[in-house]
């Protein structure tokens, strides 16, 4: 898993009806890229967990609870129950990216995946 956490995140930025939704689903066709519809959970909960380097069972179901609350973040095909485990299990020295990167996996593409080389958002 630590190997996963050394890709980066790259951010797709467009106006809307710009074409921004296609090259998304471009991307997700990759089977080494990891590319989710829309939300802004990233930015959104940055403010309250972008400089948390340890997470505690109480931090981590907050994280989990705030996301659920995210714009967009319910049109993921996520299995919420397989999100907030992996999540727990996280327990300890994490950044913000890696914990982020753990909602990123768990997202459901009808897309086949092999070796993850990015995150994209």
């Amino acid at each position: 898993m630590s190997d996963l956490f050394s890709k980066p995140f790259f951010f797709i930025v467009g106006r809307p009806r710009s074409g921004t939704t296609l090259l998304r689903t471009l991307f997700d066709a990759n089977p080494n890229v990891c590319i989710p519809p829309e939300c802004q959970f990233i930015i959104n909960l940055y403010p309250k967990y972008g400089k948390q380097q340890h997470w505690d069972q109480k931090s981590l179901l907050q994280f989990y609870h705030d996301l659920q609350d995210q714009w967009l973040f319910k049109t993921w095909k996520i299995d919420n129950d397989e999100l907030k485990a992996a999540l727990l299990k996280a327990e300890g020295d994490l950044s913000y990216n890696e914990i982020c990167k753990l909602v990123y996996l768990r997202y459901q593409t009808v897309f086949e995946k092999n070796d993850i080389h990015f995150f994209w958002r």
